[in-house]
């Protein structure tokens, strides 16, 4: 046991040879990254609820979703010009640009300045996390993206975490909810600074796309041309319906639970803390998951845990299973999901796993979540929320079968560049 134990640490050290400098600097990078959205996200939402209630969600997801159409059209002209470093530091400025004149536009009670900044913590993640994975993806090859992922994983669970406990034991008494988000902006610079480091460290430039008028057809183009991207979009849009179900149910049944903002910012925080809790487990044992179960067997484990969630809340509707349901979906999303899905994109051509792969990320998060929220508020209309529970575990039982589908087209490609 110890010999084995031995032999993968050595296959570790082994793959990560060399590597030291940049994997400091990103897992940095990602710490502070998703240590803003620790802060922005329990109370741009506990804001958005006190103004509009657990009602107004699918009509905010249905905006969000337009805005990505946007976003990804704009990101990929700018992808065409320049490489993954400065794109991240472009983004972060635009970002915290649009985030002051939405804090002071809700200063100034100017209507529906919530409403816009939920918008924001929605797309602004998702495009700085596109960016961060995108430069991981050129950065390593698969052998050492096994252990490598899993660090990157750790470091941001671990600045969500701590940022939570903050956030909760301090910040909120101190400076409220409002206060309180004036904090993402100074870890916004943080994780930007941290480039500086990562070029220090880089032995060769990173390759930029070729500039284009048309890079969002591009982006769609290849996207046709692929097969394999196109099971890609799928697997990601139904996870994140699957996902946005869950996450409607929770939010109903937290607004019920806590109408004061401020108890319910808290709520919000510990659920958050608990999600990164479980993370950061899975997240340390990610690397050994992913050697042991294989990248296959990994992604049809993670559909079936989360179904079983499902079930309990479909059977005993109550915030605990709520609660159970929510932090299985984004706890799995955070970690093991997140580091196989972006494994299944490594063994593809540069064009497929930057142009194509940002089409398909930042579009489908988004657009997914935006068209399930249209159902729901059809569903709302009809006072048929009950239903909703086994809807997801309709989608479930799909995302098995193209797990299936775009795990052999994965396994197929590995093969033939190994032999």
């Amino acid at each position: 046991m110890l010999s084995r134990v031995s032999t993968i640490f050595e296959e570790i050290k082994r793959d990560c040879q060399g590597r030291f400098g940049p994997v400091l600097f990103i897992s940095l990078m990602g710490m502070m990254l998703l240590a803003s959205y620790a802060i922005a996200r329990p109370g741009i939402e506990s804001l958005f609820l006190k103004e509009y209630g657990a009602e107004g969600l699918p009509a905010v997801w249905v905006a969000v979703a337009i805005a990505a159409l946007i976003v990804v059209r704009v990101y990929n002209g700018f992808a065409g010009r320049y490489d993954f470093r400065r794109l991240y530091g472009g983004a972060s400025f635009v970002f915290s640009l649009i985030f002051i004149l939405l804090m002071v536009a809700y200063q100034y009670d100017v209507p529906h300045s919530v409403f816009a900044l939920y918008v924001w913590k929605d797309i602004y993640i998702v495009v700085l996390i596109e960016i961060f994975w995108s430069l991981a993806n050129v950065l390593f090859e698969t052998k050492s993206a096994r252990w490598i992922y899993g660090i990157f994983l750790l470091a941001g669970s671990f600045g969500t975490k701590v940022a939570l406990k903050i956030n909760k034991i301090f910040l909120i008494d101190l400076l409220g909810t409002e206060g309180t988000l004036w904090i993402v902006l100074p870890l916004l610079m943080l994780s930007t600074l941290m480039l500086k480091f990562v070029r220090a460290h880089m032995q060769a430039p990173l390759p930029a796309h070729q500039a284009s008028r048309q890079v969002f057809k591009e982006g769609f183009d290849i996207l046709k041309r692929s097969s394999y991207l196109g099971f890609m979009l799928l697997l990601i849009a139904l996870t994140q319906v699957a996902i946005t179900l869950i996450d409607y149910q929770f939010n109903a049944v937290v607004e019920q639970a806590y109408p004061l903002t401020n108890e319910r910012n808290k709520v919000i925080s510990d659920i958050y803390d608990t999600i990164e809790t479980c993370s950061l487990l899975l997240q340390a044992l990610t690397g050994f998951v992913l050697r042991w179960l294989g990248v296959g067997r990994t992604l049809f484990a993670i559909p079936l845990l989360l179904g079983s969630a499902v079930v309990l809340f479909a059977l005993v509707p109550k915030y605990t299973f709520a609660a159970l349901a929510k932090v299985a979906s984004k706890a799995f999303d955070y970690s093991i999901f997140r580091a196989a899905k972006e494994m299944l994109y490594i063994p593809l051509s540069y064009r497929e796993k930057t142009q194509g792969k940002a089409f398909v990320d930042m579009l489908t998060y988004r657009v997914a979540k935006g068209a399930v929220s249209a159902l729901l508020l059809f569903l709302v209309y009809l006072d048929a929320g009950g239903v909703i529970s086994f809807l997801c575990l309709g989608v479930i039982v799909l995302w098995l079968v193209v797990t299936r589908l775009i795990v052999r087209r994965y396994q197929a490609i590995t093969l033939k560049q190994s032999s």
